[in-house]
């Protein structure tokens, strides 16, 4: 954030005094010198930062000979963030070198404005830390002077710039500021309690779940953020898109993922201005990969990690590590693509077994049905095989029983035919088996091997003191028209259950 959070009623009454100051002939230089800082801060956000850089450059050389030296120091600070915000590095240093200098020779000017403005412009140019201990400077300063503003500045930008300084150097350097989060969370907390002001409510929350998210305590991150809305909590563009990245992170804690994807790509929507928030783009590619993942899209998680890793490596040298990690997190996730490719491929393969008997379930059964018909035209045949007397066999000796013989039969109809026949379980203690074959036949001679490995089963190993036996219906026909097969051979079975079981209809031709 810029120090243009301090600025949360721009009040056009109050520029147009302001304006008409400036030019009031009986301001003294000092005065009037005033008055043009005064104008020059609260004009940050309201025009462009080109034009900003050209206003300030036509002060500068009055400031310097009339203003008092905190002045002089609060613009200084903020020609420092605007050449930052503009990517002019070299007068960037150049007006924070000349602030640095003056605070030195004068150390009076020591106020929250040009340590807030020194630290903004160490925040647009990468030096995290440099800017988190003038952020801290600047917030210890905030109680004394007494300024809600300066104290929801300083707070909100210690957060983005410990949280910017974490993502780079890891974890360390939140020990490191450890005191500083302290104080911003604390002063946070107090500026609420005395002062609840609907037009600071949004920046308290939005620092206060920063903090919580450096802590890596999303459910706390969550909770200080509550039912806010980030499209919603301002009318600038560049502060929503600021409160975006807040809630971004949330969004995916909360699994509101297609929310997630919708303030990642307001975000990363194409925007003239300046960039309040260091590693934006990085950040929200970052979160929308993950939202991406667990919506599914693989492949879009896959291309969101790589455009993250692509502006981590544009943001600038100081962005390495990020772009080393971001590389590393896109290998770790095309490997978690492919376990999950694998373990989906397992479902699948899972979805289509029967899990009792082994062999594959009604589902399967007409998925086959439906491969064959999309195929080459082929002669087959549909044996239906229903087990006799089943419900006597669970009844008299119990399910486990029946279970153990409906696999058992499984296996009988499985090794009775060829490795090209295909079984299925379509019904409780019913199976089809698919052959190709063009010859009733044929078919008939496996349904009578299937029949007889019945018969020749040693089901007391199963505890059945009887044999159990089956019928078997037989249909014949080609994929080119799969319709008529199975009911002609479930009417055959029906014809072997009327005439007596145990044995396979039609009768051998």
């Amino acid at each position: 954030m810029r120090a243009c959070v301090e600025r949360f009623v721009p009040g056009p009454e109050l520029m147009a005094t302001l304006d008409r100051l400036v030019e009031e002939p009986s301001l003294t230089n000092r005065d009037r010198a005033r008055v043009m800082a005064t104008r020059v801060s609260r004009l940050q956000g309201e025009i462009p930062p080109k034009e900003m850089a050209a206003r300030i450059d036509q002060m500068l050389p009055f400031l310097e000979a009339h203003a008092d030296p905190d002045v002089l120091g609060s613009t200084l600070g903020i020609a420092a963030t605007i050449a930052a915000i503009e990517g002019d590095m070299d007068t960037c240093i150049l007006h924070a070198h000349a602030l640095e200098t003056l605070r030195r020779n004068h150390p009076e000017v020591s106020g929250t404005a040009a340590a807030n403005n020194l630290g903004i412009a160490f925040l647009a140019i990468g030096a995290y830390e440099l800017a988190a201990t003038q952020f801290g400077g600047s917030l210890r300063l905030a109680p004394v002077e007494n300024s809600a503003r300066a104290t929801v500045a300083a707070s909100t930008n210690i957060a983005l710039a410990v949280s910017r300084a974490k993502l780079l150097r890891g974890p360390r350097v939140v020990h490191q500021f450890r005191p500083e989060l302290d104080l911003a969370e604390a002063s946070l907390r107090s500026l609420r309690a005395r002062d609840a002001n609907p037009e600071t409510e949004c920046f308290v929350a939005a620092a206060l779940a920063s903090i919580a998210m450096i802590e890596n305590d999303m459910q706390a991150a969550s909770a200080e953020w509550g039912e806010m809305d980030a499209f919603a909590a301002h009318t600038a563009e560049a502060f929503i898109r600021y409160f975006s990245v807040v809630e971004l992170p949330i969004a995916v804690h909360r699994g509101d993922n297609m929310r997630a994807v919708a303030l990642a790509n307001r975000c990363l929507a194409p925007f003239d201005d300046h960039d309040l928030v260091p590693l934006r783009r990085v950040e929200a590619l970052r979160w929308r990969s993950i939202a991406h993942e667990r919506l599914g899209d693989v492949s879009g998680a896959l291309e969101d990690a790589r455009l993250a890793a692509d502006a981590a490596l544009e943001d600038g040298p100081g962005e390495a590590d990020i772009l080393i990690r971001l590389v590393g997190d896109r290998a770790d996730l095309e490997h978690r693509q492919q376990r999950l490719l694998d373990r989906t491929s397992e479902l699948r393969e899972q979805a289509l077994i029967d899990e009792l008997s082994r062999v594959g379930n009604r589902r399967a059964f007409d998925r086959h049905l439906e491969s064959l018909s999309v195929g080459p035209a082929i002669p087959v045949a549909i044996l239906v095989i229903d087990l006799d007397h089943f419900k006597a066999i669970n009844d008299r000796h119990g399910h486990p029983t029946g279970d153990r013989v409906i696999a058992r039969a499984a296996a009988i109809c499985t090794q009775a035919g060829r490795a090209s026949d295909r079984v299925f379980r379509i019904g409780g203690d019913e199976f089809v088996v698919v052959a190709e074959t063009d010859s009733l036949q044929h078919a008939r001679i496996l349904a009578d091997r299937i029949r007889a490995g019945f018969l020749a089963e040693p089901w007391t190993l199963e505890g059945i003191d009887t044999a159990v036996t089956c019928s078997i219906g037989v249909g014949i026909g080609s994929t080119d028209d799969l319709a008529p097969i199975l009911p002609s051979a479930d009417a055959h079975l029906y014809g072997a259950k009327q005439a007596g079981r145990n044995r396979v209809h039609p009768e051998s031709v």
